[in-house]
């Protein structure tokens, strides 16, 4: 089963955005497995932070466009997420910078 937890107009905080995750995964009880994604519109460039605070509350997925092709020009274009990634692992994590 999969939960969707929009932020359609990307004006959410990253800490709220967090916090919301947080609260839902720790107090939503099934007996199917559940997946919490979230659907972060760039709209005031917060779907980056966004779904990074999603992921870390524990999001098993995350939802976005590839080359701009998706419910609308303002979600998350999945390749800033990956980019966050790289950066992380390869510049900070082997102290290149």
């Amino acid at each position: 089963t999969y939960i969707n937890i929009p932020d359609t107009v990307g004006y959410t905080t990253p800490e709220e955005y967090g916090k919301i995750f947080k609260f839902l995964i720790d107090n939503t009880k099934s007996d199917r497995e559940i997946i919490f994604s979230p659907h972060c519109h760039d709209d005031l460039g917060m779907a980056v932070a966004n779904s990074l605070a999603a992921i870390k509350a524990g999001a098993g997925r995350v939802e976005g466009t590839v080359n701009g092709i998706g419910e609308r020009a303002g979600m998350l274009l999945l390749k800033k997420l990956l980019w966050h990634y790289i950066f992380v692992k390869i510049f900070i994590r082997h102290k290149v910078l």
